[in-house]
């Protein structure tokens, strides 16, 4: 009856239905061609991708532009939340541009802020923090084309290159002629995990973020190449730090085979007041992903602290919640085993961006199978081991009291 309950209780799906969001989407809302004639050009354009995934009691924006540093804005508000943008402003940099109405309850955003090749001297130096040849790429001097829109449904922010239609000698150098870096960008109405190995899970309060580096022209004999974040979060007047970063570990690999870690940055302790970016430390290295194209993503969790007049874009321009302490704050992630080839034209990395708690991994089907022969089937030895002894000694007695009350009726 035990291991009964127990593989009932592992086994059998619940009743429940999923938690779903509406989502609407926005290119370049409000926009007018006449005032901003950059948000209808196909190369060197003006993009903001405005999603609205609304529940049952709030809303979540996400903000999406490659107006200055390429910038991703999660931000939790009230159901009746409406984004307002003043353009003229906005590709001015002006502060306060971009807001949203009324006032997010919590707000936190992503930037890429640098992309950096240094040389694995070593041919083991992996990390660029251990690295002496370094080169610098200016992200926010980078052209963008237009959006595109995939099948997923996902959208598709690409720099300019010379292969481009209509393009000559407009890619930027440092880059390479067809060197470019991309960022594929997906919201969810639900629950779920990516198509994609890792195959990161998310939920219905999450974005995914995946980052590409294609073609880009290298300068060193042992190339490895890294990106510099920075992450905006904000922090209540009587605490230190507004984020967090940690690792978790699980038993189960059967979604991200060979990868047993996760990391995971936090703006708050507090679900309700959480932004969360989460992945898994690895990268690939082929535009298909595989286990044997996959190498690794490193980062020590060390923050350093940016001045906000240093960043352009969403960044300078977006209003954040007014009632706490903003801060920015940077770190390098970089890419790369001492046993990979080191960079060979292609990076992917895939992250999530979301709110309240990032949802963990349960258990696999095959994992849970494997305990319950572990566990039960030990258990059940044990039952039936003692029910038979129960049985063998209960038949014993009953002989030896029919002998007796034989004996006793010969008497």
């Amino acid at each position: 009856m035990i291991v009964f309950f127990i593989i009932s209780l592992i086994f059998i799906p619940m009743n429940c239905d999923p938690i779903k969001r509406t989502v609407i989407v926005e290119y370049n809302p409000g926009c007018n061609a006449t005032i901003t004639p950059q948000c209808h050009n196909l190369t060197d354009a003006v993009n903001l991708v405005h999603v609205t995934a609304s529940g049952t009691n709030d809303a979540i924006h996400y903000l999406w532009s490659t107006v200055g540093l390429p910038t991703f804005i999660v931000a939790r508000t009230p159901l009746d939340s409406k984004l307002d943008i003043s353009w003229s402003d906005f590709i001015l940099d002006k502060p306060n541009s971009v807001s949203i109405v009324p006032e997010p309850y919590i707000a936190s955003g992503l930037t890429l802020y640098n992309l950096y090749e240094f040389n694995s001297t070593n041919k083991s130096t992996v990390r660029i923090e251990h690295s002496a040849s370094i080169r610098k790429i200016l992200v926010e001097d980078l052209a963008w084309n237009r959006v595109l829109k995939t099948n997923q449904p996902s959208w598709l922010f690409n720099t300019t290159t010379e292969d481009d239609q209509n393009i000559h000698n407009s890619s930027d150098p440092e880059l390479g002629p067809v060197g470019h870096l991309a960022a594929i960008l997906r919201a969810f109405r639900t629950a779920d995990r990516d198509t994609k190995i890792p195959h990161l899970l998310h939920s219905e309060n999450s974005s995914q973020l995946e980052i590409l580096l294609q073609n880009i022209s290298t300068h060193f004999e042992f190339p490895r190449l890294a990106v510099e974040l920075v992450i905006a979060s904000s922090r209540s007047q009587d605490s230190l730090s507004s984020l967090s970063y940690d690792v978790s570990y699980s038993i189960d690999d059967e979604y991200s085979p060979g990868i047993f870690k996760t990391e995971t940055i936090r703006t708050s302790n507090d679900p309700k007041l959480n932004i969360f970016y989460r992945w898994k430390p690895v990268s690939y290295l082929t535009p298909q992903r595989t286990m044997k194209s996959s190498t690794d993503t490193l980062t020590n969790g060390d923050f350093i602290m940016i001045n906000r007049g240093e960043l352009s874009g969403l960044m300078r321009s977006f209003q954040f919640p007014s009632d706490n302490i903003l801060e920015f704050q940077r770190l390098n992630v970089s890419y790369g085993r001492d046993d990979d080839g080191f960079y060979q034209g292609h990076i992917s990395w895939s992250i999530i961006m979301g709110f309240g708690y990032p949802p963990d991994d349960e258990l696999s089907f095959y994992v849970k199978l494997i305990a319950v022969l572990g566990l039960g089937t030990p258990a059940v030895i044990v039952i039936v081991g003692g029910v038979y002894s129960w049985f063998v000694r209960k038949r014993k007695r009953r002989s030896e009291e029919l002998k007796i009350l034989v004996g006793s009726g010969s008497d």
